[in-house]
């Protein structure tokens, strides 16, 4: 797990848990932002394909998620996604 800005390895822990819970690469994965029980941003690579997750920790959901690359849409990877959705 990478971090865009230095001091969100203070939330580590958190953040590895959240990863887990939505079933995020966390060996390819680019925290941009992490608030504590509101919030976080991530970029996650999966085959070579880069999305962008915005989390909302709150109600414990995906709120979107943006394929970054421009290549074709990966449906099923874009399906991992809106099953955390409501």
């Amino acid at each position: 797990m990478k971090y865009s800005n230095p001091g969100l390895i203070f939330f580590e822990k958190e953040i590895l848990h959240m990863s887990k819970k939505f079933n995020l690469n966390t060996e390819e994965s680019i925290v941009e932002s992490f608030v504590p029980n509101t919030n976080a941003i991530i970029v996650e690579t999966v085959d070579h394909y880069r999305y962008r997750v915005h989390i909302n920790l709150q109600e414990k959901r995906i709120i979107s998620a943006r394929q970054l690359n421009m290549r074709p849409l990966q449906k099923p990877i874009m399906a991992k996604y809106t099953a955390f959705m409501k």
